[in-house]
């Protein structure tokens, strides 16, 4: 069995300390990507990223990429919002 996901959560939401914490936990544990016979950088690593649009989210999601987080979910918003709120995170983070 492969898993194709780490999932970092910590409460409420997640955090850069939440997100390595997690793969410190794994480390400890014995688990590595290479004793699973798995390439590390191929396994996405998802987050949440509870926030309103704005600085405070995107400050936020490059937090979490730092620690090595891929993927972002963010919190869900009204529907004539998420067009604009969809563009805006495509441009600053492909």
């Amino acid at each position: 069995m492969q898993f194709g996901i780490m999932f970092a959560n910590t409460g409420h939401g997640a955090s850069p300390a939440g997100a390595t914490a997690v793969v410190q936990a794994a480390e400890a544990g014995g688990f590595t990507t290479a004793t699973a016979g798995r390439d590390g950088d191929t396994i996405p690593v998802y987050a949440w990223a509870l926030s309103k649009p704005g600085d405070r989210m995107y400050q936020h999601i490059e937090q979490l990429a730092a620690v090595g987080v891929t993927q972002a979910i963010v919190p869900t918003f009204a529907p004539d919002q998420l067009a604009a709120i969809g563009e805006d995170l495509v441009a600053r983070f492909g």
